[in-house]
């Protein structure tokens, strides 16, 4: 007999270091050749490094090759597809992995999927294939799939049926198309118009015309029984109407209808069957619109007012005018033609922008024609704007309808001392109507088609100078010098300018200094003098308030604009080319030529 002791015993494993080995890789690698890995390591760690086959490798025929033996076979789909390692075994030194080439590649494309390449083996059908683009989409055509197939000496086309997807063998460079589902439906029927729940329907549950209608809750109150309609597709798919009288048939007195797939049943509404009863209402009104307001019964010019979100403060103090059509000529004698058009109705706003109970009660008929005038002495604020030598620049308002050019000079505390007066602009803005708008496109249109590059504006809204004279206006207030002011105006007095430009057709276009002894000769000569195209009597000076001035002529005498500071001297090109010997020779051979080739014509016309 042994004591009650125990023993026991335990063992400690420790690796302190793991050799590394020669693993070399060989065939349609991506990148072929002897790897240093650890004596741990798999095929799929090495091919990991060598990058996997390349173009042409296969992925499903890889051999672990040790001394002359074929150690192991591993297909890289197994692990891509399912994440099995099968055939994955560890590498020992000297090893070679050889990566052979592929043999049956095809592509598949379409609703699949994962569509893309696949290599198949030999024995691989279709629906292998299929398996591995992932299968259909929800929206495939599944029950055929187009294969386009390369012969020796041009392509085919092979259909292969659903039935035959598990047999049909796949060739090298096949193109597999899977198409989508066409966009039709086997049982559908549509309703549509006066009944409660209109959309589309299971022809299988809705066999005839009064199932469909019951099963659509049922006819509107407005329905159109007398007559319905059914477009119906053709077997040459072409579409005809089916006229019928549903009426009748929900009376019995005519048989039900027997409906078919893509038949659209309409049952129109007795209001569709009408003109369209509208409203419209324009002027001082927060939402007006652009469209016809629907008409309904009872409606108030109160209601469209509100449906309109109410007056704009403009409309305090001015009126209302309701314009209705002529709807009879008031004569039971058709044959008498009246003048009338309709009538007018007028309506007084109070300074509340409130209508009296009665007028708001006033009730609207079909196409009445709103009007919301505006108080007569309501104006929105007004401003203009002062820039340059003025001792106080800045936004100024116009307090009233006929301020002038020197009162807001005043307000604004004068001129400085350097203040160039006779340089003064006036910008103006202008807005123009849709007929004015449409008028300068066409304008733009013609001239584009024409021969002169003519600029012009095309905007709704633009701004234009105006040529002021600021000294006059000055100097004698309330004069046509001294023009009325509109809104948005902006007046710029520049400092005093002492140059003058030289544009266009001279020899040496420059600025110049001002000088109050030349003349408009001078000022030409000072600038070389006129080129060979110059369109002397056409030479004119804008000056620097915009205003223009050009040369007159009278027989022989030229009488040039006088030059201001700050003015700019303009000489436009002549479009006539000069005068040159060799021109006019070229000119008079070429009319020599023309005439010889008339007297010859002439003369062969007089033998024959």
């Amino acid at each position: 007999m042994h004591s009650g002791t125990t023993s026991s015993s335990s063992l400690n494993l420790s690796l302190n270091n793991v050799r590394t080995i020669n693993v070399t890789v060989l065939g349609d690698a991506l990148n072929v050749g002897t790897y240093q890995v650890s004596s741990l390591s798999t095929i799929l760690t090495v091919l990991n490094l060598a990058g996997g086959p390349n173009e042409i490798g296969s992925y499903r025929n890889v051999s672990l090759i040790r001394g002359d033996k074929t150690i192991s076979k591993i297909d890289l789909y197994d692990f891509i597809t399912s994440g099995i390692k099968k055939g994955d075994v560890r590498v020992m030194d000297q090893d070679r992995i050889l990566i052979d080439h592929y043999d049956i590649r095809v592509e598949i494309e379409g609703f699949v999927k994962r569509p893309g390449f696949y290599e198949l083996l030999p024995e691989e059908s279709l629906a292998k294939t299929l398996n591995y683009a992932g299968g259909f989409t929800d929206n495939a055509y599944t029950n055929r799939i187009k294969i386009i197939r390369n012969t020796e000496k041009e392509k085919q086309i092979i259909d292969v049926k659903a039935e035959e997807f598990s047999k049909f063998k796949l060739k090298n460079g096949d193109k597999i198309t899977v198409e989508q589902i066409l966009e039709r439906y086997e049982n559908q029927v549509i309703l549509k118009g006066a009944v409660f729940r209109p959309g589309q329907y299971s022809l299988n549950t809705n066999k005839t015309l009064l199932e469909l209608i019951k099963n659509a809750e049922g006819l509107k109150e407005d329905a159109f029984t007398q007559k319905a309609q059914i477009i119906r597709l053709d077997i040459d798919n072409s579409l005809r109407t089916v006229p019928i009288n549903l009426a009748k048939i929900l009376r019995g007195e005519e048989n039900d209808v027997t409906l078919q797939r893509e038949d659209q049943i309409i049952i129109t509404s007795k209001f569709d069957l009408k003109e369209k009863f509208s409203l419209r209402i324009r002027g001082e009104v927060n939402d007006p619109g652009v469209e016809d307001i629907p008409f309904y019964n009872d409606i108030t010019l109160f209601d469209l007012i509100k449906d309109a979100k109410g007056f704009k403060e403009s409309a305090a103090g001015g009126t209302i005018d309701i314009f209705r059509r002529k709807k009879k000529s008031g004569t039971l004698n058709e044959d008498i033609i009246t003048t009338d058009n309709g009538k007018t109705y007028n309506f007084k706003i109070n300074s509340n922008l409130k209508l009296s109970d009665e007028d708001e009660a006033f009730p609207l008929e079909p196409f009445d024609e709103v009007f919301v005038r505006s108080s007569p002495n309501y104006e929105p604020q007004q401003f203009v704007t002062l820039n340059g030598q003025v001792n106080k620049q800045g936004t100024y308002a116009l307090e009233r309808k006929d301020i002038r050019l020197s009162e807001i000079i005043k307000t604004a505390g004068g001129l400085t001392p350097f203040a160039f007066a006779e340089g003064a602009t006036l910008n103006r803005e202008y807005i123009l109507t849709e007929l004015e708008l449409e008028n300068k496109r066409n304008t733009i249109e013609a001239l584009q088609n024409g021969v002169a590059p003519v600029k012009v504006d095309n905007e709704k809204i633009s701004k234009k100078p105006i040529g002021i004279d600021l000294e006059k206006a000055m100097a004698n207030p309330g004069s046509n010098d001294d023009m009325i002011l509109q809104n948005n105006d902006i007046i710029t007095i520049p400092k005093f300018q002492q140059t003058v430009k030289l544009s266009g057709e001279v020899l040496y276009p420059n600025i110049t200094q001002f000088d109050d002894s030349f003349s408009f000769r001078d000022y030409i000569t000072s600038a070389g003098g006129f080129t060979s195209q110059s369109l002397k009597k056409k030479s004119y000076i804008l000056y620097a308030n915009g205003k223009v001035n050009r040369t007159k002529s009278f027989l022989f005498f030229k009488k040039f604009p006088i030059v201001r500071p700050g003015s700019e001297i303009i000489v436009p090109l002549d479009p006539k080319p000069p005068f040159t010997v060799a021109g006019f020779l070229s000119n008079t051979g070429n009319l020599i030529a023309t005439i010889g080739t008339m007297i010859t014509t002439i003369l062969v016309l007089r033998k024959l």
